[in-house]
């Protein structure tokens, strides 16, 4: 026998042609384990960051600037989006902390700063989405600014990788493990420039410093659920050739143990467990055919209990309640497997079939 597991629109606007300095930012991958799976069902949020400190400044387009000034964070190196940054299954980005937007003269003096608090409490209604002059912006960081020639965006902040819903789900859990992975071009601060009118918005290129807060990044989602016997081969003994043989008896029997684990995350989930015989059962009975062989069926049972019967066996083809999860999120238990004595006779021959099972929790 076998088994498996189962398993903005936006207003258009022009731009200037100035594109952002090229920024290499090495990509990334993050494990989220099962620790981090089982606590954000509580917290909602599934990885954050240590606390990033960026202070990159940006060169004001053509001699200078003068108009509305936006500060946003951009997903990559393009321009700003939408608050917050949804990776589809369930998941945002948010970013916590503090940024603060300041525009300089020629010779390094302040022209005025503007500034936003992001806070953490609730990291998944933490930033809400604004507009810079009808400009789709992540983070909505705008001033009036006098004639400048460059600007600088300091940032203290922490990105997170969080459930819409607030605390996940363990039906979200569940997809984002057999997901598997979901990526992200990243975040990166942006700078743009609006004139007074907002015929022109620019997204300004950087001068000097990192303005990476997160890199191409894999977020990998804990271990597949697996499913897995003690054998996958069983070996009833050899049976004698009768004329009278005991009609509806198990004549023998033999156990194995099933091994079904997916995690803290989803423990004391109840487990169903369905077995398939891929040469069919007989109707109106729990027993499974035989390959060429009609004098014997196969019949199982969950728990270490023989069956004597043939109509002591579980039924097949339908999910069947085979216990919970631990708070391992692991089950282990016994199952049976009756050899059943179909009819008066016993004719010789060979008797061999494939059961494939799945299981899955609720």
């Amino acid at each position: 026998m076998t088994s498996r597991t189962s398993k903005h629109a936006a207003a258009t606007l022009v731009a200037l042609g100035l594109a952002l300095a090229a920024q290499t930012a090495t990509a990334q991958t993050i494990t989220i384990d099962d620790e981090a799976l089982a606590r954000a069902m509580t917290t909602g949020v599934l990885w954050e960051s240590e606390l990033i400190s960026r202070s990159p400044t940006f060169k004001a387009p053509l001699f200078d600037a003068l108009g509305s000034t936006g500060g946003g964070i951009g997903q990559g190196s393009d321009k700003p989006v939408s608050a917050p940054i949804d990776l589809g299954h369930g998941l945002q980005l948010a970013v916590t902390g503090h940024l603060d937007l300041d525009t300089f003269s020629a010779v390094s003096v302040s022209l005025g700063k503007a500034e936003t608090d992001m806070p953490h409490e609730n990291p998944w209604g933490a930033v809400t989405s604004k507009n810079i002059r009808n400009y789709p912006a992540y983070v909505e960081i705008v001033k009036v600014a006098e004639l400048f020639n460059y600007a600088q965006f300091n940032a203290n902040v922490r990105v997170q990788l969080v459930c819409k819903e607030g605390p996940c789900s363990k039906e979200t859990i569940r997809k984002l493990v057999e997901t598997r992975q979901v990526s992200t071009p990243g975040l990166q601060l942006t700078v743009m420039v609006g004139n007074l009118l907002n015929l022109i918005v620019n997204i300004l290129e950087v001068r000097s410093g990192d303005p990476v807060l997160l890199p191409p990044t894999d977020f990998v989602f804990g271990e597949d659920c697996k499913l897995s016997l003690s054998t996958k081969v069983v070996q009833f003994k050899t049976l004698d050739a009768l004329n009278f043989a005991p009609q509806e008896m198990v004549v023998d029997s033999r156990e194995t143990t099933l091994t079904y684990g997916c995690g803290r995350w989803a423990a004391q989930s109840a487990v169903n467990v369905t077995l398939r015989p891929t040469d069919g059962t007989y109707p109106g009975t729990n027993e499974a055919k035989f390959r060429d062989y009609e004098d014997l069926s196969l019949v199982y049972k969950f728990g270490s209990t023989p069956p004597d019967f043939c109509s002591d066996g579980e039924a097949w083809n339908v999910p069947r309640e085979a216990g919970a999860l631990d708070s391992d999120g692991r089950l282990t238990m016994p199952l049976v497997w009756g050899l059943c004595q179909r009819g008066t006779a016993r004719r010789a021959g060979d008797y061999a079939t494939t059961v494939e099972i799945t299981a899955e929790f609720q």
